[in-house]
C-alpha cells in the first residue's frame, strides 16, 4: 500500500525541498519505490532534477518526480499550526514532525526554552523525530545521486524513525 509523506511549513527557506530530496533518496537507497510530488509554486525539486538531468543525461533517475500545477491555486494554508489543526481533526493521518536545521547552541535562553516547548506541544500532536542538525552537508542535495556518507549519517536517525512509523501503519 502506498504511503503519503508531506513536507510542509509556512516559512520558506527552512529546508522542505532539501529534506524531501534527501528522504526520497534515502528510501530509494533502501530499495523503496518513490514518487515525489512537487507541489511547490516555485517547483524547486522539479527544476533541480531538470538541471541535473541536463548536466548528466546518461545518469539513471533513481526516483520519480511529478509536478503539480499550483500556479492556479488561490488559497494557501497560512500557518503550519492551522494546517496541523485541520489535519489532526479531519483526518486519520499520523503526524510526524522533523526538527530541521537545529543548532542547539544558538539562541538566547528564552529562545531555547520556546524551541523545547514547541517540540513538547508537537509531541502531543504526533511523533517528533530526532533532529536534523544544521550543517553544510544537509544544505546540498541531489535528485540523481546517492547520499554521501556524511549526508546519510546526518539524516539516518530521523529518517529511520519516520520509516519505523510508516511500517507500523
Amino acid at each position: 500500500m502506498s504511503k503519503i509523506i508531506l513536507f510542509s511549513n509556512i516559512k520558506g527557506g527552512v529546508g522542505k525541498t532539501t529534506l524531501c530530496a534527501h528522504f526520497a533518496e534515502y528510501l530509494s537507497m533502501k530499495g523503496v519505490p518513490v514518487v515525489a510530488v512537487d507541489a511547490d509554486i516555485q517547483a524547486s525539486l522539479s527544476r533541480h532534477r531538470e538541471r541535473e538531468v541536463e548536466a548528466d543525461p546518461g545518469q539513471t533517475v533513481p526516483w520519480a518526480i511529478t509536478r503539480l500545477n499550483t500556479l492556479d491555486s488561490k488559497d494557501t494554508i497560512d500557518a503550519t499550526g492551522i494546517f496541523v489543526s485541520v489535519i489532526s481533526q479531519k483526518s486519520s493521518a499520523r503526524l510526524v514532525f522533523l526538527p530541521n536545521r537545529i543548532n542547539t547552541t544558538e539562541g538566547k535562553a528564552h529562545e531555547r526554552e520556546m524551541r523545547d516547548e514547541t517540540i513538547s506541544v508537537l509531541g502531543r500532536l504526533g511523533t517528533v523525530t530526532p533532529r536534523v542538525k544544521q550543517s553544510v552537508v544537509i544544505k546540498r542535495y541531489s535528485t540523481l545521486y546517492p547520499l554521501d556518507k556524511y549526508q546519510y549519517a546526518a539524516v539516518e536517525h530521523a529518517f529511520d524513525r519516520i520509516i519505523e512509523i510508516i511500517n507500523q501503519l
